[in-house]
């Protein structure tokens, strides 16, 4: 949480981690480091996950990768992953190195539904024990969510991200930044969307081909990386004006031009955001959170955040551990109190 410096402005809570559960593990969980859409195939062959190896391997035979739909991602655990049966996962050997995995044309998710373009997901891997450590298994934590697009080669803007920059209390208070297309040759420019953060794991492709013209905001293409402010009439993809107090995620659509119309690209969304009259207390973002020892107290819990963006009005942050059940009805109001 950023904590306001001189009492006049609105304290900002920032999304939550991921979750973790702190143990004394016999089994240490790997680390995802990414996850990319490398192909157009429109199956699993699209999806590369790198991970970091456990630093004790002679304790594991195996790790697998789980492949789950980010609308689930946030009550995938440990108990679920050892439930999962073998064909819904990818079982990678141990190398005595960090892995690149690319999966197959057959790779499904956890619900066994086959992977697919326009589907967000997440990925978890975890580590298997053997021997005497057999059923002593360690799940990483989720990776960043990712959109496989299957589009002809237009590719996605990347790295969204959001800022509550004004006191409006319209779109003219949301600024998102983004990585521009690699190649934008092969398109006209591209669509902001704005979706309330309930509907974000559902957003997809699909989706966002069918909104309305009055409910994204156009922008020009311009060969570097672009910020953009709203205006005071900019919509959701539902139609409702954006204001205060209603949490939002971001999308970018990359529209296709020439011989590549009609095959557009949707990024991975941006960090969740709730514009508010916080004279301009940012949250932070990029929370994430590791099992870095085994004490059995708060020396296992690592934490690292982004810092907000705009310092000058903050004295404080604070770091608030929820319980998992507990995260999705906890509110800047909880965090205050």
């Amino acid at each position: 949480m950023s904590v306001s410096n001189t009492g006049s402005y609105t304290s900002q809570l920032s999304a939550a981690s991921s979750s973790i559960t702190l143990a004394a593990n016999a089994v240490s969980a790997p680390v995802i480091t990414r996850v990319d859409d490398i192909s157009n195939y429109g199956d699993g062959r699209d999806l590369r996950v790198n991970f970091n190896r456990v630093s004790d391997e002679s304790r594991i035979g195996s790790y697998r990768i789980f492949v789950v739909k980010d609308s689930k991602a946030g009550s995938f655990s440990l108990s679920a992953a050892n439930n999962v049966p073998s064909a819904y996962y990818t079982q990678v050997g141990k190398t005595g190195y960090n892995i690149s995995q690319v999966l197959s044309s057959g790779a499904r998710d956890v619900d066994g539904s086959l992977i697919a373009n326009g589907v967000v997901y997440r990925v978890f891997v975890m580590a298997v024990g053997t021997g005497s450590y057999s059923g002593s298994n360690a799940l990483s934590s989720a990776s960043s969510s990712i959109v496989l697009y299957g589009n002809g080669n237009v590719d996605a803007a990347s790295n969204v991200n959001v800022s509550d920059i004004s006191d409006y209390g319209d779109g003219r208070d949301l600024r998102v930044t983004f990585n521009r297309a690699s190649d934008e040759s092969r398109i006209s420019g591209y669509r902001i969307m704005v979706v309330k953060s309930n509907q974000a794991g559902s957003f997809n492709l699909s989706w966002a081909n069918s909104v309305s013209s009055s409910n994204y905001t156009t922008v020009d293409k311009t060969g570097y990386n672009i910020t953009k402010v709203l205006s005071s009439g900019a919509r959701d993809v539902d139609g409702d004006y954006i204001r205060n107090g209603t949490s939002y995620r971001v999308f970018v659509l990359s529209i296709g031009s020439g011989g590549y119309y009609g095959s557009n690209a949707l990024s991975s969304y941006s960090p969740a955001i709730t514009l508010g009259t916080n004279g301009y207390v940012g949250p932070a973002s990029n929370v994430s959170v590791s099992d870095v020892s085994d004490y059995g107290d708060g020396r296992d819990l690592l934490v690292n955040f982004k810092r907000a963006d705009d310092e000058r009005y903050i004295s404080q942050y604070r770091i608030l551990v929820v319980k998992n059940g507990d995260a999705g009805r906890f509110d800047l109001n909880d965090a205050n109190a």
